[in-house]
């Protein structure tokens, strides 16, 4: 099997992808601290909007949308929320 060499999709530096792999290795580590620290928010802070979430920890709702797309979190439709607010009253 020969080498494959990429551009990595978040900084741009070339690296030896493996299995496909579209970000290197210093961009997946640093995407996997930023992974822990949004879900750690969100954990003590539950039901915050992606531009609320954005604007508390400084970063882009594009960010976000990345992790959403990839299925590393997902969106709960608001009026789920709303509901729930108006049972509790």
């Amino acid at each position: 099997m020969s080498t494959v060499y990429k551009n990595c999709k978040l900084c741009n530096a070339v690296f030896a992808s493996i299995d496909g792999a579209v970000i290197c290795d210093r961009c997946m580590s640093s995407e996997g601290e930023l992974y822990k620290h949004i879900r750690d928010y969100l954990y003590e802070h539950p039901g915050l909007s992606a531009a609320e979430l954005a604007n508390e920890l400084k970063i882009s709702i594009s960010r976000i949308t990345q992790f959403i797309q990839n299925g590393r979190f997902e969106l709960i439709p608001l009026r789920d929320q709303d509901e729930g607010k108006r049972q509790q009253k």
